[in-house]
């Protein structure tokens, strides 16, 4: 476990609880970007029948890994985590039709745009290759 880890766990940083904590751990913070891990197990929500986590899961490990950023950035400020909400995706790719049971995954986001409630981050997905990459639009009232 890394150091980050220790310093921001995921109870303290993300409102997600159980199952709906999709991400293991914070790997790399900065003001601007956040680097998460997790590794696809046989307790992964979204694992199907046949060992494997549809791509398009992808979207949701790069939203919690923003909730992750956004989650530290308040506690850093001294301030109360708040709930944030995906608002939607431009050009969601991905290179892989799934991640399968082992994989490791590290999830990167880095902000390109926040203001008026509203933040637009890139994302991505990546193992020893890139794996999935996504501009995400996210909303977090005030």
């Amino acid at each position: 476990m890394s150091s980050l880890a220790t310093r921001y766990p995921l109870s303290k940083i993300l409102i997600h609880k159980d199952t709906m904590l999709l991400i293991d751990e914070v790997i790399a913070f900065s003001e601007n970007s956040l680097s998460a891990k997790l590794t696809i197990t046989p307790e992964s929500e979204f694992l199907n029948d046949d060992n494997l986590v549809p791509s398009w899961i992808g979207i949701e490990y790069m939203a919690q890994t923003i909730a992750a950023w956004a989650g530290i950035t308040h506690i850093n400020q001294k301030d109360q985590l708040k709930k944030g909400y995906l608002l939607g995706s431009r050009k969601y790719t991905s290179h892989v039709s799934h991640f399968s049971l082992g994989n490791v995954l590290t999830i990167c986001v880095k902000k390109v745009y926040e203001g008026n409630d509203l933040g637009v981050f890139d994302c991505t997905i990546s193992n020893d290759k890139l794996l999935a990459e996504a501009s995400l639009n996210v909303y977090q009232p005030q």
